[in-house]
């Protein structure tokens, strides 16, 4: 001090680091886990931001999204809760799950049976189980070889995308009627 009687005293002051608010988020399909991962400052919360209108919550501790929806891209934001709190803001999108839906039409024996309206083209066809008298499935388009007459059988189709996608379905194989004459020797 500068008065009559000066007086000096000392104090120490701290400078807090300002948390880390980093974490990560990736790019999700539609229904999978999709949990932030890298955080690193513990111990704070997630919310979206904006808070979206379609229904979608957010799990606050672990910044999992339940009922996002395909297609939208999302802005989740992680506060931390320390002496020096910070946010940060990460986008997130929802990816459309492949759409695995493809036709199979009973079919005679020895007749074309190639799988038709395929939704999404490049994925692959095998049965499901797989049977055991020497059938097969062409991979590309579905086609049976060597079905036998009066078998049904489960052919499952399996997408490629970014977010693959399965179905199956059941074919049936009719009897053919026998036409003309039938010769003996």
């Amino acid at each position: 001090t500068n008065g009559t009687c000066p007086q000096q005293s000392i104090e120490s002051v701290y400078v807090n680091a300002l948390d880390d608010a980093t974490f990560a988020l990736t790019d999700y399909c539609e229904g999978t886990a999709n949990s932030a991962s890298s955080i690193i400052t513990s111990g704070g919360v997630f919310a979206f931001n904006p808070i979206p209108t379609g229904g979608e919550t957010i799990n606050t501790s672990t910044g999992e999204i339940t009922g996002g929806i395909s297609g939208n891209t999302y802005n989740v934001e992680y506060i931390t809760n320390g002496v020096c709190p910070d946010n940060s803001i990460e986008p997130v999108t929802v990816n459309n799950l492949d759409d695995a839906s493809f036709t199979l039409t009973d079919h005679c024996v020895g007749s074309p049976n190639a799988a038709t309206a395929i939704a999404t083209t490049g994925g692959s066809f095998v049965f499901n189980p797989i049977p055991t008298g020497g059938e097969s499935i062409d991979p590309v388009t579905g086609e049976i070889t060597g079905g036998l007459s009066g078998i049904s059988y489960t052919v499952e189709y399996s997408t490629t995308g970014v977010c693959p996608d399965a179905q199956t379905q059941n074919v049936l194989i009719y009897t053919t009627p026998a036409t003309g004459p039938i010769y003996h020797n």
